[in-house]
């Protein structure tokens, strides 16, 4: 018979015994996530937060002694991993919006769709030819 316990006390170092490390695992991916993030955008200064929460719940036994009257028996208690990221933005583009609900832009001037390049250029009659927008169904791969 092993004198060894499976029951510990609940601190921070036994979360890596609760339920294979779950908890732990979590934890430590959600800071991963936010030191990846400021190693990819460093100029961004809003904060990156990771909260690591207990929620706690009492479970509720009738005193056998005092009738009416409840002790806990127990908790149950859940861990809420939550990580907070800047979100992501890009500049802002300029859309065109066909007679079809459709949106479409322009491959070489993002910021303008109807600004014409020099790609627009006809060489045999040097007009401006913008063509009909691609569909991606249309695009050979």
């Amino acid at each position: 018979m092993s004198s060894r316990s499976s029951l510990f006390f609940l601190e921070l170092s036994t979360l890596e015994k609760l339920d294979n490390g779950k908890a732990a695992i979590a934890f430590r991916r959600a800071v991963e996530d936010c030191v990846r993030d400021c190693a990819d955008r460093p100029t961004e200064k809003r904060a990156r937060k990771v909260t690591f929460e207990l929620i706690m719940t009492p479970v509720p036994v009738e005193d056998a002694q005092f009738e009416g009257t409840f002790r806990a028996d127990g908790v149950t208690g859940e861990f809420k991993i939550k990580s907070a990221i800047p979100n992501r933005q890009t500049r802002p583009y300029s859309f065109g919006l066909d007679r079809n609900g459709r949106l479409y832009f322009s491959e070489t001037s993002p910021t303008n769709v109807n600004q014409s390049t020099f790609d627009d250029v006809d060489p045999e009659t040097g007009l401006v030819d913008r063509g009909h927008v691609q569909d991606v169904h249309d695009v050979e791969k």
